[in-house]
């Protein structure tokens, strides 16, 4: 396992392979994606900006700003963080123009999403009077995070 590393002060986009991530933290421990942006309008890009796997645990996504895709159709296309670990922190970031800005896949639980700035969710295939949730969960069991202070549409 992974303990205190980190990535900051960098733009990071995809090569272009669809259905991946461009940043992913895997059995790692009290680290840190901080101060990155990442791009997914590059490269034709489709699938996860960053995600917190759920082996992880204390990790922070803080101060970054998480942006585009190329695809805004269902199926983990457009995805901003994705966090499933444990008693991780999301907080100050800008994430826009994706449809699952901020989304829990059966997080670990404990974990803390705070004073982010959500906006523009979009979603490809539906009709304009569908509104995609900002910060949502999305599967079974996301349980216990707290969610304060974000500024979101609706």
């Amino acid at each position: 396992m992974t303990r205190y590393a980190g990535l900051e002060d960098v733009t990071v986009w995809s090569n272009g392979t669809n259905g991946h991530r461009i940043l992913g933290m895997n059995q790692a421990a009290f680290s840190w994606f901080k101060n990155v942006e990442t791009d997914g309008t590059r490269n034709s890009f489709a699938g996860r900006h960053m995600e917190l796997y759920a082996q992880t645990y204390r990790c922070e996504i803080r101060d970054s700003y998480v942006h585009g895709s190329s695809n805004y159709n269902q199926g983990g296309n457009a995805y901003g963080i994705d966090y499933q670990g444990s008693e991780c922190l999301i907080e100050n970031n800008i994430v826009r123009e994706l449809n699952k800005p901020i989304v829990a896949e059966n997080s670990g639980g404990g974990n803390v999403i705070a004073y982010n700035y959500v906006d523009e969710a979009i979603i490809g295939s539906l009709t304009n009077s569908w509104q995609e949730a900002a910060i949502s969960t999305h599967a079974s069991f996301s349980h216990s995070d707290l969610i304060e202070g974000n500024h979101t549409p609706n």
